[in-house]
């Protein structure tokens, strides 16, 4: 994978890919996959399954490991862990006074200018 939104949009990804499976037929027009979904997801992915199982009431089971409260919780221990750095340095060093997931995207896109020189 080459961006995330971090769980922004992903619930609308794995939304659209239920959908699909929805309409996959044969080739004698009967539907292959059932009514009825069970979602697994480990940490990020977990937390992209419970969202899109609530607008979804045909996802009838969930699987899920290491659930964080939230998609900044899991970014703020990836980057602690990666890091060392207190996460509020690093909120402080791009000046935000922003939601803290609008942080990180202006973080992420300076670092990523930064390794790419431009």
């Amino acid at each position: 994978m080459k961006w995330s939104t971090l769980s922004g949009r992903e619930d609308e990804d794995l939304l659209a890919a239920l959908d699909y499976l929805r309409n996959v037929k044969s080739e004698n027009k009967t539907k292959l996959v059932g009514d009825r979904f069970g979602l697994y997801g480990v940490e990020l992915g977990a937390y992209t399954a419970l969202k899109a199982a609530a607008p979804d009431n045909q996802v009838k089971v969930l699987v899920l490991d290491s659930v964080p409260r939230s998609s900044n919780e899991l970014l703020n221990s990836a980057v602690a862990n990666c890091t060392g750095i207190n996460n509020r340095l690093l909120n402080y060093l791009c000046g935000c006074q922003l939601p803290e997931s609008t942080c990180w995207a202006r973080l992420i896109r300076q670092m990523h200018a930064i390794l790419h020189h431009r």
